[in-house]
């Protein structure tokens, strides 16, 4: 980590949102905003670069945050989401301790809905890609990497205007990608090294629609 700052990843991230916003049509369908509480799962890591410290453990913890859809058809939407776990990162090995952090994931991908649109309950899956943010208390500084998040869930609609989402979502966070060299008696070759925080996310919220 190297400065307090929001990382590349969060940028192009942003910056994507902001071209995804401007190119929907006028004719785009129904909006849905959907502000959602939930617990997150948290996940480690072992490979890391000082030998000082074995593992880096995030601790599980309560999250929130909200999803913006645009539908377009009968039954495809595009999804954006942002949210929020306030929680603890914890180290051990030769220097243990931990430190309060926030894990923010900045998403934009897609879902698809089945059952007629007109059906009060319609079960959907989703996919989604952008970065996740991890900004720790302190001194420390904020960081971005690549994320990308697979998930599913139900919809049920009270009427035509409010309704409830049940989901959960699976993120996982590439943390380094560095390559490391191996040789054997006969050649050297290069094997990525790849490291990885997967967490997993159940969620509720209120779903507010409005549009067309």
């Amino acid at each position: 980590m190297h400065r307090k700052s929001v990382g590349h990843g969060t940028r192009y991230s942003l910056l994507l949102l902001l071209l995804l916003l401007a190119a929907i049509p006028a004719q785009a369908g129904r909006f849905e905003l959907t502000p959602f509480v939930g617990t997150r799962v948290g996940g480690d890591f072992d490979d890391i670069e000082t030998p000082l410290i074995s593992e880096v453990e995030i601790d599980d913890g309560s999250s929130f945050g909200v999803v913006f859809d645009v539908s377009f058809g009968e039954s495809w939407q595009l999804e954006i989401l942002a949210s929020s776990q306030p929680t603890e990162l914890m180290a051990e090995g030769t220097i243990s301790g931990q430190v309060d952090i926030d894990v923010n994931h900045f998403h934009v991908g897609g879902a698809y809905q089945f059952r007629d649109s007109l059906d009060s309950v319609r079960p959907f899956v989703a996919a989604s890609l952008g970065s996740t943010q991890f900004d720790p208390d302190g001194a420390l500084d904020s960081e971005s990497k690549f994320s990308l998040s697979l998930g599913g869930g139900v919809k049920y609609h009270f009427n035509d205007r409010l309704g409830v989402r049940v989901q959960g979502r699976f993120t996982t966070t590439e943390i380094n990608d560095d390559d490391e060299v191996y040789c054997d008696p006969f050649v050297c070759y290069v094997v990525e090294d790849s490291n990885f925080l997967n967490q997993t996310e159940f969620s509720a919220g209120l779903i507010v629609r409005f549009g067309g």
